[in-house]
């Protein structure tokens, strides 16, 4: 967009992952509901391109979201905002994410959607064209869920049966008796950026700084300009060109099985898939594949200050 006006970080936005700030320094969050919430009906998300989305009804209308925790805040497409009449609340702006053409959002707030059987809203949302991310989706997409949603209701999204609980409030205990977990404190990239922070992750042996991002239908993205990967930068596969779609468009990227182990908590992965990309700021994304690779269990619990990654639970 031209001329003077707001930027928004819609910093995630599906479905080829994340870019982030460089920086990693923990950031406390904020406690928005009781440890042990009440758990709703885990139901099936559509899993195709490898997203995680969600089916809901707003006044009345099928609608469906991704739901991404690199986003933030939320997001709907234009013709939702029509169709439902949301109202503006601020100016137009230019949206920052992952992509190499311009895209400008207006915010605005969702008053409610209903997803199984629960009500959410009011959510704070920025309006955006998504005709380029549901092309590449294999279906129309409404929106996207992010982080005005996610700060007030865990989540756990079971990638071995595609299955998704939401919480009233923070998990608590949730889940239990797994044969492998790996829980760990809840830190955003910064003050400003909510973008989850994954500690521990190794490639080849060497620690890199990673963080979730489930709007991403890759395996590990990893920014090859990043000092933080130079280590292993030679071991890198070349890869195949690819083209990805953000908030902005088409980004390039080279696709590949990595020939090195990755190694997180109690989790190893062989030939875990990955993006290899440019000034993506962030030196690893972990994206919807990896976790799939896993058959894992992804708890997002920003409620209860906690992220967890599980495996065999019964």
């Amino acid at each position: 967009m031209a001329g003077p006006g707001p930027a928004f970080a819609l910093v995630g936005c599906s479905t080829g992952g994340v870019t982030l700030p460089a920086q990693t320094a923990a950031a406390a969050p904020k406690i928005h509901g009781d440890r042990g919430g009440v758990r709703v009906q885990p139901f099936v998300y559509d899993a195709r391109s490898h997203e995680v989305a969600v089916h809901g009804v707003i006044d009345g209308t099928p609608r469906i979201f991704l739901i991404d925790t690199g986003v933030d805040p939320s997001a709907v497409d234009l013709a939702v905002a029509r169709d439902h009449s949301l109202e503006k609340t601020g100016e137009h702006g230019e949206v920052d994410g992952v992509g190499n053409n311009g895209a400008t959002a207006y915010p605005s707030v969702l008053p409610e959607i209903t997803i199984g059987d629960r009500r959410f809203g009011p959510i704070d949302v920025l309006v955006i064209d998504m005709s380029k991310l549901s092309a590449r989706y294999g279906a129309p997409l409404d929106g996207i869920l992010g982080y005005s949603l996610l700060k007030d209701h865990a989540i756990l999204i079971d990638y071995a049966v595609d299955e998704i609980t939401f919480f009233d409030g923070a998990a608590g205990s949730e889940p239990a008796r797994c044969t492998k977990a790996y829980r760990f404190p809840l830190k955003f990239a910064s003050d400003d950026d909510h973008s989850i922070l994954v500690p521990g992750l190794t490639v080849g042996g060497v620690e890199i700084p990673a963080f979730v991002d489930t709007g991403s239908s890759n395996g590990l993205r990893i920014d090859v300009d990043s000092p933080a990967v130079a280590e292993i930068l030679a071991a890198l596969p070349k890869g195949r060109e690819s083209t990805t779609i953000g908030a902005r468009g088409e980004a390039s990227q080279r696709l590949a099985s990595l020939p090195m182990s990755v190694k997180i908590g109690p989790f190893t992965l062989q030939g875990a898939e990955a993006a290899m990309v440019h000034g993506a700021t962030a030196p690893i994304g972990i994206g919807n594949r990896f976790f799939e690779a896993l058959g894992a269990k992804l708890l997002i619990d920003i409620p209860g200050g906690e992220v967890g990654i599980f495996q065999s639970c019964k």
